[in-house]
């Protein structure tokens, strides 16, 4: 059990923090913006995303997205302006990573559902 809440409070914090840096330094040429945008990395956030929900299994995994909304909302409390010009936190891109890393997140717990489901289903025939 303490192993699943350190994965979803570590998730949470490195979700967070990628949000937060990638809002951050929007408007600095040459800074994080470039890298933390990169399509790579966004596509290893989403497998580790859903691997999290698939490694924690619990719905509660849900709650380490409270990280990411809390640092969209300190930006937003500091007048930082998100791509749009509008607040970080309240603009289509920063709800839309919010509700696409639920998505994802609900894969994995989806995953781990028909895992445990094929696991049960294996252990009954050979009883």
């Amino acid at each position: 059990m303490k192993w699943r809440v350190a994965i979803t409070i570590t998730f949470g914090l490195l979700l967070g923090a990628w949000l937060y840096l990638d809002e951050w330094s929007y408007e600095r040429p040459g800074s994080l913006h470039e890298t933390l945008s990169d399509p790579l990395v966004a596509v290893a956030m989403l497998a580790l995303a859903i691997l999290t929900g698939f490694l924690v299994a619990r719905p509660w995994v849900l709650l380490s997205l409270v990280a990411p909304i809390v640092s969209l909302g300190y930006l937003q409390s500091t007048g930082k302006h998100g791509p749009d010009g509008i607040s970080p936190l309240t603009s289509p891109p920063g709800i839309a990573h919010i509700i696409w890393f639920a998505l994802m997140l609900g894969i994995g717990l989806g995953l781990a559902a028909v895992w445990r489901q094929l696991r049960d289903r294996r252990g009954l025939r050979s009883t």
